[in-house]
């Protein structure tokens, strides 16, 4: 199954990192990617956002937080089971000089290949560009 995997490392700690990428409904200040959000980063809690990737429709996304740990990630898992999922994680680790940030998606369900596989490279780069704005917040907010 399609799994796309970006990683980086920021010059912040997992606090000022875990303030952002907890904050949902404030993704869209940051990020052109992850808009509208809505949802406390609670587990169990049921979470809404529109992706919007370069190149593809954009999609209104609901899911549900399978993992809020403050200062080491947060993961949701959305789709219509059976058919085509995703388990979305952005998992933190403090790191020499910072953080490192470990942002994957794995799909699943019977359509998950023939749907994501001719898509994964665009996915991928919107991933690698929502990195970029994430890097861009946190390091400002470290030092301002």
């Amino acid at each position: 199954m399609p799994h796309i995997k970006t990683e980086l490392t920021l010059a912040a700690s997992p606090a000022q990192v875990w303030a952002v990428i907890s904050d949902i409904e404030g993704w869209s200040s940051w990020t052109s990617i992850m808009t509208e959000g809505r949802g406390s980063p609670r587990e169990g809690e049921k979470i809404s956002f529109r992706i919007s990737i370069p190149g593809l429709p954009s999609l209104k996304i609901d899911a549900r937080i399978t993992v809020a740990s403050p200062e080491r990630g947060l993961v949701w898992r959305g789709g219509v089971p059976g058919v085509v999922t995703g388990e979305h994680a952005i998992e933190i680790a403090k790191a020499s000089g910072g953080t490192r940030v470990y942002h994957h998606e794995r799909f699943g369900g019977l359509l998950a290949f023939p749907t994501i596989a001719p898509v994964a490279g665009k996915i991928a780069r919107a991933y690698r560009t929502l990195n970029e704005d994430l890097k861009r917040r946190v390091e400002s907010s470290a030092h301002p």
